[in-house]
């Protein structure tokens, strides 16, 4: 049994944004997990771009795939937001997620549903979750 598939590719015209040349598919970045991106500016005062309401917990790591911010959450639903505005692009919910209290680990409450960090492979056009 494989893991469902959703495509990062948006449905609708975002607006242009500017270009970015790091794309974040995995957790930490990269197959070494560096963390850090060839762009990454110093952080003397970061400011909020955006902000956005999912419906569940995020305990994945976001991804950045073609222009999308991709976010999983503890409802088994997967987003992609625009980078640039926030602006939601799709959403897809993978099933109903797991009743906390009927699992051996505590910590996740009130539902356990998407707690790993996506994979995205571009080139195919595949976003790889398990929920």
């Amino acid at each position: 049994m494989g893991a469902p598939k959703a495509s990062p590719s948006a449905t609708g015209s975002p607006a242009p944004s500017p270009s970015i040349s790091t794309e974040w598919t995995g957790y930490h970045l990269n197959a070494s997990r560096s963390g850090v991106g060839p762009e990454s500016p110093p952080l003397t005062s970061p400011k909020t771009a955006w902000t956005v309401n999912v419906d569940g917990d995020v305990y994945a790591s976001p991804l950045i795939v073609a222009g999308h911010v991709i976010v999983a959450t503890e409802n088994n639903t997967v987003y992609s937001l625009d980078l640039f505005s926030g602006t939601e692009v799709w959403k897809k919910n993978l099933g109903e997620p797991v009743d906390a209290n009927a699992l051996p680990c505590g910590n996740i409450k009130p539902v356990t549903g998407i707690t790993g960090t996506p994979v995205a492979d571009p080139s195919k056009g595949r976003l790889y979750v398990v929920a």
